[in-house]
């Protein structure tokens, strides 16, 4: 496990994650997806590497959600799922910008919560 008090904070990256973050909550994920590909590499071993490795496993989730609401949408269930995936997108960002304000870690950026 890495000890994320030993790293000094970048203030660059801190920046881009919660770039990447607004973008999601806005509605452009897809550019924050590819931001933090382009930049996990650069925050490897800090705490940010695990703000990057939450928002592209929200992405993938939530687009595998959006997919399963969108083929049960016409049986009327998938209405429902997608409103569900939404928020649960909606949620997730929120968490990872208000973590990156604050400069603490996602736990466990691999969950399917928070």
């Amino acid at each position: 496990m890495t000890d994320y008090g030993r790293h000094r904070s970048n203030s660059s990256l801190r920046m881009i994650v919660v770039i990447c973050n607004l973008l999601t909550i806005v509605g452009f994920g897809l550019i924050g997806v590819i931001i933090a590909y382009l930049k996990r590499q650069d925050a490897y071993g800090t705490l940010w590497e695990t703000h990057f490795t939450f928002i592209i496993r929200t992405f993938w989730l939530g687009v595998v959600g959006i997919v399963v609401a969108a083929l049960t949408s016409f049986i009327g269930i998938g209405i429902l799922l997608g409103f569900v995936v939404g928020i649960w997108w909606l949620i997730r960002a929120v968490v990872g910008l208000l973590r990156a304000i604050d400069d603490r870690p996602i736990l466990n950026p691999e969950t399917w919560w928070i």
